[in-house]
């Protein structure tokens, strides 16, 4: 499915591409792939207008990313805040790196807000120029369009008189200044900034400034350009000609590089070998190898890729250390050039991590759509196996999982330069293992190349249902609205001073209010639509974040009601904690070998033995629930708590169902039956607890309509308030169900358009039930005893409607039921 997206929206995305890919997997399972030229335009540099005046300065006029000009300054359209998050503005710290980032800050803190027709003065960081000159320019407004004229021109005065007084610059490239978000006319614009131009350069009697471009991206802003160029300088000495800048970018592996690739190819899986740094590899993810006490500053590679990533790498993996992990765990890859980093650990029965550590790089990797993964020859450093044994190891790891999951995906083993006999070891098992064969093996000198030349600007989105895929494009399609954005997810409720300081650090020009009304949250989202865009990409991330973070919490639960895994000490035993307990259920069902609770406690699951401090003791799994007394260990690491099973659309079940979905205003178009033993067995526990209490059977089937990307949750914990929507503002801490299709709009958000949207049907325990009341607490007592309480609260309708549970384990979630609207 293709969105097709307006240039200012394409221009945003391709600065935060991968922000936006990481939002569309983790929400809608669904990966977002961006089409259309380059940022740079589709090939080299172009320079449309060139005068030399009088005093020899020249004047050009260029289409191209203001980021490849290798110009002594390049001008930065800044905000008075100088905190760059949109546009030129982050294209250019993107590029240019954190340097700029922090310089900005204390230049602020140093001076405080900047004031329309100011300049501030950075380094250039990484990028081709040597300063950053960051013009801030005025707001239009047409009431005091003057003033506006003056600001312009005392930016552009400015940014010209700074290069002037410096006698180690003499060329600078400028762009439109205000004619973007800040909405100033492009015409007069143009205008104003070329006659500044031409009035600078005569009154510039050092004649230090020797060469001025005018660099924008847009066919519209060049031409204004030029046009206002030929009116107010006349007709360009040179005809317009395409001009490749020595500060463009380089695409692809230097010569060098190129000269030791090797590709080959097996069931849609791109495996290369080559040369070159890990830290500097730009694909989606790439692999550390890191001690047992997560410290980064322990290995070669390690310490060269934290080196590049900045404090906040080591800062995330602090906070995991009292977290259980397996062979693997990830961060974010920070200022690193890719999305991720996957850190292995390998001092366990070394051979058999690595080969167990690669897979599961590999499968985390398709599990989060990553299309690229770059992997070092881990174990060679510190560890000190042979390159040779390493090479098979990790290859045939990867040849295995190529052939046993069919995925478009590059993986990159990449051998640092100076280490040949790595390179040549590698090489050699790749040719032994008959993929490298002549015909499937190539020398390559530029693999990744440019990016599509399509003239089409759009988002391709591709997921796991036509469903998916939908909501995705809707999603998307709101945040083109010039209207503001409404986010609806109660997971707001659980945002910290943190998220919100995140998010109010954003530009000046977007505007985010919270709103509470009817137990239901909203984040409200206006501003110019760029940044717009860009804020809510943060926002939906940060509510990812705390909702992953969340779902793990009851996830920790369920398990803890389900299973108990503890381990025998001297005198006693000791139950793992509740992280550690649900990392263990994990790794046994998914078949782990080995398991780190705490960086010196290791587990062998297989031998059911704990090591810690040299010592042995027996680890134990004891079931809390007899269904749990054997577990399937046959589910991914993506399904491992929950399975759902597609009712045939033919069947006599499917139909009733269709019927009933039918008479309610609703067409049913798919059917899902939930399969989770832990959730079933808590929930079995709870059944008969109050059936034995009531002396009666006691359940109900009922209904609840919820938000599509919290099915899977659902499935896999239970229900809880937060993945609900209801509008109901009375007892919010309690989870709504209805008895009837019917009226399961009375009290729920039903969308409105015509997308589809889920419904579940779970199985209620009702057990002791009374009405509402407002004067009593939220589950009054059932009796004289002040702790026996009442399981569920019920409207006055007889028979009852509406239901209110406030324990999650009194619901099982039996079938996913995805409908649209008729008509």
């Amino acid at each position: 499915m293709k969105v097709r997206i307006p240039e200012d929206v394409y221009r945003v995305l391709l600065t935060a591409k991968s922000d936006l890919n990481d939002v569309f997997i983790r929400k809608f399972c669904c990966t977002a792939e961006l089409s259309g030229p380059p940022l740079s335009s589709a090939g080299a540099p172009l320079k449309v207008y060139e005068k030399r005046l009088n005093g020899g300065q020249v004047i050009s006029v260029w289409r191209d990313d203001l980021t490849r000009q290798n110009t002594d300054v390049v001008v930065n359209a800044a905000n008075e805040h100088l905190d760059h998050i949109g546009g030129l503005a982050y294209a250019l710290v993107q590029a240019g790196g954190p340097q700029i980032v922090q310089e900005s800050r204390d230049e602020i803190s140093r001076r405080g807000q900047l004031t329309a027709g100011s300049i501030a003065v950075t380094s250039a960081g990484m990028l081709p120029s040597r300063v950053v000159v960051h013009a801030v320019g005025p707001v239009w407004m047409p009431a005091v369009a003057d003033n506006c004229k003056a600001q312009l021109k005392e930016a552009v005065q400015n940014v010209l008189q700074y290069v002037s007084n410096h006698s180690d610059l003499h060329s600078v490239a400028i762009p439109a200044i205000s004619s973007g978000i800040f909405g100033f006319p492009l015409d007069l614009c143009a205008n104003i900034i070329v006659t500044t131009v031409r009035e600078s350069c005569s009154n510039d009697h050092k004649g230090l400034l020797k060469e001025i471009r005018l660099v924008n991206n847009d066919d519209k802003t060049v031409q204004a350009m030029r046009a206002a160029c030929e009116q107010i300088l006349g007709s360009s000495d040179t005809p317009s000609r395409a001009m490749a800048s020595s500060g463009s970018a380089q695409n692809g592996p230097s010569p060098q590089e190129a000269s030791s690739r090797i590709t080959s190819s097996i069931n849609g899986l791109n495996i290369h070998l080559k040369t070159g740094k890990i830290e500097d590899e730009k694909t989606d993810v790439i692999v550390n190898s890191i001690s047992s006490d997560l410290d980064l500053s322990s290995g070669a590679i390690s310490r060269a890729i934290s080196k590049k990533a900045g404090d906040q790498m080591q800062a995330e993996m602090n906070k995991k250390k009292n977290q259980g992990f397996r062979n693997m765990i990830f961060t974010r890859g920070y200022k690193l050039p890719c999305r991720y980093v996957y850190h292995v650990i390998l001092s366990w029965q070394v051979e058999k991590t690595l080969q167990e550590a690669t897979k599961e790089c590999l499968m985390t990797a398709l599990k989060y759509r990553s299309s690229s993964i770059a992997f070092p020859a881990l174990g060679t450093g510190n560890i000190g196996l042979p390159r040779h044994k390493v090479a098979d190891i990790m290859t045939q790891a990867v040849l295995d999982f190529s052939r046993a999951k069919e995925c478009k995906m590059d993986v990159y083993f990449v051998i640092h330069p100076t280490d040949k006999d790595t390179f040549k070891a590698f090489q050699d098992k790749l040719r032994a293992s008959g993929v490298s064969s002549p015909k499937n093996m190539e020398i390559t000198e530029n693999q990744r190349g440019l990016e599509s030349s399509a003239e089409e600007m759009c988002v391709s989105i591709a997921g796991q249902s036509s469903e998916d895929e939908m909501e995705a494009a809707e999603w998307l399609q709101g945040l083109l609205s010039s209207s503001p954005l409404l986010i609806h997810n109660n997971h707001l409720l659980l945002f910290g001073s943190a998220e919100f300081d995140t998010l109010a650090s954003g530009p000046s020009s977007v505007n985010i209010e919270e709103d509470l009304v009817d137990g239901k949250v909203t984040l409200k989202i206006s501003g110019p639509r760029p940044e717009k865009l860009l804020a809510a990409v943060q926002a939906e991330r940060l509510l990812l974040d705390i909702q992953d973070e969340f779902a793990v919490s009851l996830e920790e639960g369920l398990l803890e009601a389900a299973v108990s895994w503890f381990y025998e000490g001297e005198s006693e035993s000791h139950r793992y904690t509740a992280k550690a307990n649900r990392e263990l259920e994990r790794a046994y069902v998914s078949g782990t070998v080995t398991l780190r609770t705490t960086p010196g406690h290791v587990i062998d699951i297989m031998n059911r033995t704990a090591q810690e401090n040299e010592r042995t003791f027996a680890i134990h799994r004891r079931c809390l629930c007899d269904s749990l007394r054997t577990v399937q260990k046959s589910a991914t690491s993506e399904n491992w708590l929950s399975q759902t099973k597609t009712v045939d659309p033919n069947s006599q079940e499917f139909k009733h169902q269709r019927s009933e979905f039918r008479k309610a205003g609703l067409i049913l178009d798919k059917m899902e039956e939930v399969q989770n033993k832990w959730l079933s067995g808590v929930f079995q526990s709870k059944k008969e607890e109050v059936e034995l209490r009531q002396k009666k059977p006691s359940t109900e089937q009922l209904y609840q309509l919820v938000p599509r990307q919290f099915c899977k949750k659902i499935c896999d914990v239970g229900f809880h308030r937060l993945y609900a929507t209801s509008k109901d503002p009375k007892h919010r801490a309690g989870v709504h169900f209805k008895k009837h299709l019917p009226n399961i709009t009375q009290r729920f958000h039903v969308p409105e358009k015509d997308g589809p949207f889920c419904i579940l049907q779970a199985e209620v325990v009702i057990g002791a039930a009374t009405k509402y009341n407002r004067n009593q607490p939220v589950l009054p007592c059932a009796g004289p005893d002040p702790l026996q309480l009442y399981d569920t609260l019920i409207d006055g309708a007889l028979p009852p409607e509406h239901y209110v549970i406030f324990d999650r384990f009194q619901a099982k979630p039996q079938y996913v039921f995805t409908c649209r609207h008729i008509g």
